[in-house]
């Protein structure tokens, strides 16, 4: 499946450009991060890009390389191994019941 990079874009930007991602050391405790979660499912819901966002997400924990580096974001030079930490915490928390 093929999906567009701008609108998983726009999700995952919510927590690599938010408020926790100001700060350098909020990776060292992800739960940080948890208040741009709640948006982002929230934004995806409301356009009906839910299963959509969790496919994307899955599918970038469960082979990042040469494709999650793109979604680095701003605000904080990323790693990919922050990104794969950061992304799979947020697939456990908002959809707890979902094997990632």
């Amino acid at each position: 499946m093929k999906v567009n990079f701008y609108v998983i874009e726009r999700y995952i930007s919510r927590l690599t450009n938010g408020a926790a991602a100001s700060d350098p050391d909020s990776l060292d405790d992800v739960l940080t991060y948890e208040p741009e979660m709640d948006l982002m499912l929230r934004q995806a819901r409301e356009d009906g890009n839910e299963t959509l966002l969790r496919l994307a997400i899955d599918s970038l924990v469960a082979s990042p390389d040469g494709r999650i580096d793109a979604f680095a974001g701003q605000v904080h030079a990323f790693s990919d191994d922050d990104l794969v930490d950061l992304l799979s915490h947020a697939f456990s928390y908002l959809w707890p019941d979902e094997m990632p």
